[in-house]
């Protein structure tokens, strides 16, 4: 069950990550080469941003790709009634608007303005919401490889001898 809950968690971690690492590529194009901290002075600026970010990328879809991505990874087998019960159990534990109201305030610590803006910007093009809506099958594929990883990490550190 601890491996379920990792893979569950790194695949959170996956579909989370995916939309910030895009910006963050397209953020890096046009970044001077100094390190940027958001200025203080624009809080509520960066927080409209944010909550336009999570207009465009609601962290209630993500979270639930990730359950989806869990289901189909490791209750594949299992009968209908089962998943959809895990889903349900899911769904009604988390807190989604705490959940939102973490993510806001994360974007508007963590980014500029500028960055933020490039962003929203980003996201709003069909393109890029053609990609982000492929990212849980990108993540889909690689996450259960890296698991595979760490499992052979963990049993080669488990028999390897003590130095």
């Amino acid at each position: 069950m601890r491996l379920g809950f990792l893979i569950f968690t790194c695949c959170l971690a996956l579909v989370f990550s995916a939309p910030v690492s895009l910006a963050q590529v397209q953020a890096e194009d046009t970044a001077p080469e100094a390190e940027i901290s958001p200025d203080k002075g624009d809080r509520e600026a960066r927080l409209s941003l944010a909550d336009e970010m999570l207009k465009l990328n609601p962290p209630r879809d993500q979270v639930r790709a990730a359950i989806e991505g869990y289901v189909k990874l490791k209750l594949s087998l299992a009968p209908e009634a089962t998943k959809e019960k895990f889903r349900s159990a899911m769904s009604a534990i988390l807190n989604y608007k705490a959940l939102e109201e973490i993510s806001r305030e994360a974007y508007a610590d963590i980014f500029t303005r500028e960055e933020l803006e490039a962003m929203v910007e980003y996201y709003s093009k069909p393109a890029a919401k053609s990609a982000g809506e492929k990212m849980g099958e990108l993540n889909g594929r690689i996450a259960p490889e890296i698991v595979k990883m760490l499992d052979q990490a963990l049993m080669r550190a488990r028999t390897s001898p003590k130095r």
